[in-house]
């Protein structure tokens, strides 16, 4: 299980080599990203068809979604 934060998928968007190359010799078969890092990439849209594109890009990844539980 491999789990892409924010940062990483950023740094992969931008076309950093060095992070994409790390990203290659992952031999997972299950990558995830948070419900969270989905948002803040989301909210980064410049306008429908970045959002559009965003949203499929994304979409190659397995979401986890945020908890309701929380403590106190």
């Amino acid at each position: 299980m491999v789990i892409f934060d924010t940062n990483i998928l950023i740094e992969l968007y931008r076309g950093n080599t060095a992070v994409k190359e790390d990203a290659q010799r992952i031999t997972s078969n299950s990558f995830y990203v948070s419900s969270i890092t989905v948002a803040e990439f989301m909210v980064g849209a410049k306008n429908k068809d970045d959002f559009k594109r965003i949203e499929k890009d994304l979409s190659k990844y397995i979401r986890l979604p945020t908890s309701t539980l929380y403590v106190e």
